[in-house]
């Protein structure tokens, strides 16, 4: 049997939540997710939970309170999360943005997708390497 992939969602918006745990549901990877709603609460939950690594931090880029390139910022420099795959999750993303994103150590971009078969096709390619 495959171990549990951990993976960390951070996005605002609740429908992306809902969607994105609908599918992982579907895969033929087991995984689980915990959700932020934005990078200052996922700072928070890093912060308080020392035993929680999980295995693929998903961010979005467009966030109240602190964006996605902030988080990626915080991440890095508190350490908190070493050994995660990180992947921005978002519907665009400027050349910009994505150069700054791979400076700091993203893994993987994907877009976001409103096909379900999309979505989940990729998260298996991703999760099973």
């Amino acid at each position: 049997m495959s171990q549990i992939k951990k993976v960390f969602m951070v996005d605002d918006d609740l429908e992306d939540q809902e969607i994105f745990s609908h599918t992982i549901k579907n895969l033929h990877s087991p995984v689980s997710c915990s959700f932020a709603s934005d990078g200052t609460e996922a700072i928070d939950i890093l912060k308080r939970n020392n035993d929680f690594q999980p295995d693929y931090i998903f961010i979005d880029i467009n966030m109240p309170r602190m964006n996605g390139v902030d988080l990626l910022k915080e991440i890095k420099s508190l350490n908190l999360v070493p050994h995660s795959q990180l992947v921005i999750h978002s519907t665009n993303v400027s050349p910009v943005t994505v150069a700054e994103c791979k400076r700091l150590g993203v893994n993987e971009f994907i877009v976001k997708s409103s096909s379900f078969n999309e979505m989940r096709n990729r998260l298996e390619l991703l999760f099973n390497g």
